[in-house]
């Protein structure tokens, strides 16, 4: 009865990932003749531009996460990170090699950077893995904001790790920009990863302030077994 299941979703995911194709293909002939960084665009070729990218994240979540999971469950296999989803995709001979779905995955992930929303209490999944208990805090909003204040900003912070696709090596770092900071990195403007690139990101987690993102970043360096557990928890790719 599982497995019908599995087959089922496999089939649903299937014509919906078709469907999402035909939208990204047609998105694709719309930005195609854009110029490069979008220099001197319309805001018409701005809004295509964006259909194109938003797409383009959606196939590949029906992809990764629909399809491939489904074909998973239907093969009876163990349930694993988005990692063993996709060395299992080049063992099956999906793709020629298992980077390429990284790849897709890093644009995806940096189209979908973490938005800028509503401070939270530290609470639950916010709370860095290892951090003491904390005191609850009320985030300074209503009658505690001065008279006249411009409105505040509200920001999150992302403790990331990336990969070097030369030589494995695994860095951890801190940002409230992750696609920025994945640029700079893969620019060669950091000097920790300067050599060893390009990098790509295999996991990532979101704090509702700098204070937490930099323990959990301290935490994760400091010990290589808690870094290794938490990079297959978090795990984006």
């Amino acid at each position: 009865m599982k497995r019908d299941h599995a087959r089922s979703l496999l089939e649903q995911g299937l014509a919906e990932l078709a469907n999402a194709r035909r939208h990204l293909d047609y998105s694709f002939q719309q930005v195609a003749g854009l110029p490069d960084a979008l220099k001197g665009a319309t805001e018409k070729q701005l809004e295509s531009a964006e259909a194109f990218t938003g797409r383009f994240a959606r196939s590949v979540d029906l992809l990764v996460n629909k399809v491939l999971r489904s074909l998973d469950r239907v093969e009876l296999k163990p349930e694993g990170t988005l990692l063993d989803v996709v060395n299992r995709a080049e063992k099956r001979g999906f793709v020629n090699r298992s980077e390429e779905l990284r790849e897709m995955k890093d644009v995806r992930n940096m189209i979908a950077a973490p938005p800028r929303r509503h401070m939270e209490p530290i609470s639950g999944s916010y709370a860095p893995e290892g951090a003491p208990p904390r005191r609850h805090m009320e985030p300074i909003s209503g009658s505690y904001a001065p008279e006249g204040a411009p409105p505040r900003r509200h920001m999150e912070f992302v403790v990331y790790a990336i990969k070097s696709r030369d030589t494995g090596r695994i860095y951890i770092g801190q940002t409230a920009d992750f696609a920025a900071r994945l640029l700079q990195h893969n620019g060669g403007q950091v000097k920790s990863t300067k050599s060893g690139r390009p990098w790509f990101l295999v996991a990532s987690k979101s704090f509702p302030n700098r204070s937490l993102a930099r323990w959990q970043e301290h935490t994760l360096k400091r010990s290589l077994g808690a870094r290794t557990r938490w990079i297959v928890k978090h795990a984006t790719i």
